[in-house]
């Protein structure tokens, strides 16, 4: 799966839902971007600042 990129999410909206999962640890934000979430998101905090170089092919 590629990284979705807004440009993506703007052409898919109306056309179908897109996923977003709010993850609390690493392990939970590998699996979403191994399940296909579209989006994963969580809590800014410095402990889980670097989780997007987790999942380099997820918009994060």
């Amino acid at each position: 799966m590629t990284r979705v990129t807004v440009k993506d999410l703007l052409e898919l909206k109306g056309v179908r839902q897109i996923s977003f999962v709010q993850v609390a640890r690493e392990s939970e934000a590998i699996a979403a971007s191994e399940a296909g979430m579209d989006m994963i998101g969580t809590g800014y905090c410095p402990e889980t600042k670097h989780y997007a170089s987790l999942v380099p092919n997820s918009h994060f």
